[in-house]
């Protein structure tokens, strides 16, 4: 990881391929005392996983940022985000690279990619309640969101445990 101080506070954009333990990063520096912003997605599975509130039809307009990955909508209320900044709390969430840049236009953003090895991406997604044909579109997706880890800010390497990446990247904030 970078030894770059992140400032405080701001947003930490967690990216990386579906099965790198992007949520369970983000869950365990909620634990920590960082806030997630309300997201909303039309995926029940995603929905439920990853406590995202459930809407059927997102209007992409009611919403500050969006993202489309295979069929289903994520979407994110810039007031949340406003809100904890405000009282001086750090924003972490789980988004894409277009995600990270409609963050980065509007708040102070830093985006961490969480690395992980293709095997266990591949493992993570077959085991998923989803479609065959939404696992196919997530594996044949995990080599070209690797490369996004040069655009980043900082990288957690593969392999790292969650709560020592969760540590470093505490330890980061100034």
């Amino acid at each position: 990881m970078n030894t770059q101080n992140i400032p405080d506070p701001c947003v930490l954009a967690i990216i990386g391929p579906t099965g790198s333990q992007k949520v369970d990063l983000a869950n365990e520096l909620v634990k920590r005392g960082m806030v997630k912003p309300e997201t909303f997605t039309n995926s029940k599975y995603d929905a439920q996983r990853n406590n995202y509130s459930y809407v059927e039809n997102i209007n992409t307009e009611d919403y500050f940022m969006t993202t489309v990955y295979g069929k289903n909508i994520y979407a994110v209320k810039e007031n949340s985000i406003k809100k904890a900044l405000k009282r001086g709390k750090n924003v972490v969430t789980v988004v894409d690279m277009c995600g990270f840049a409609a963050l980065k236009s509007k708040f102070p953003t830093i985006s961490i990619f969480k690395d992980s090895k293709y095997e266990d991406n591949v493992k993570d997604i077959l085991k998923r309640n989803i479609s065959d044909e939404e696992k196919t579109n997530r594996i044949l997706s995990i080599r070209s969101e690797k490369r996004n880890m040069h655009l980043c800010d900082y990288l957690l390497p593969a392999g790292e445990e969650i709560r020592i990446s969760a540590d470093r990247i505490i330890n980061t904030i100034k």
